[in-house]
């Protein structure tokens, strides 16, 4: 997989790096797709692709035939942000066109395509320069997502740690307390320390 590289990713399939959309099998050029291995989200998020790619594509060899120039943002760790540029140049003429690039044509490698056949799509970061890789290495390794209940659990947990080391603090001095009451009644005859054993 290379940056440049134009990849046709089916229905339920992982995204293999990050992407631009260029077609969707969807005739109005949507793709829907599910970052729950990214963001926890099981909600499908609506990608769509630049209007003219859509039209213009009609087979594979039409995709792999694009001459187009990519400028965006430098690899970051962002998964929501992303900005750029698609130049496409028009076989044998001087003609450009430009087309603005945001999140919403671009597909994160590790998010799986849903409810759409197929869909065409440029590389542009790969690797270790994909944005859920950067993500994930920028994380603290001790930051975990926890759900609502686990938070409770956690708190619960410590306030029991808490409540069970001051009863442990209050038996302990108690004890001696006792033990010092205990001694003063001759009825319990209980050894002292000076008593020599038979």
């Amino acid at each position: 997989m290379r940056v440049g590289q134009v990849v046709k990713v089916s229905q339920n399939e992982r995204f293999p790096a990050d992407l631009i959309l260029l077609k969707s099998s969807n005739p109005n050029g949507m793709a829907y797709v599910e970052t729950l291995a990214l963001d926890g989200e099981a909600n499908l998020k609506h990608k769509s692709a630049i209007r003219d790619m859509q039209d213009t594509i009609l087979s594979a060899s039409d995709a792999s035939k694009i001459n187009a120039n990519v400028c965006c943002d430098n690899p970051d760790d962002s998964l929501y942000n992303f900005d750029g540029l698609m130049t496409i140049k028009v076989k044998n003429s001087e003609s450009q066109y430009k087309y603005p690039l945001s999140y919403s044509q671009l597909l994160l490698r590790g998010s799986s395509l849903k409810t759409t056949h197929w869909i065409y799509g440029i590389v542009v970061y790969t690797g270790r320069e994909s944005k859920m890789q950067m993500h994930e290495a920028m994380m603290p390794r001790r930051q975990k997502k926890e759900s609502r209940v686990e938070k409770i659990a956690d708190k619960f947990i410590k306030w029991l740690c808490c409540i069970q080391v001051i009863l442990a603090a209050v038996a302990t001095c108690q004890s001696d307390k006792f033990e010092a009451a205990v001694r003063e009644t001759s009825y319990l005859q209980l050894p002292t320390e000076q008593s020599s054993p038979l």
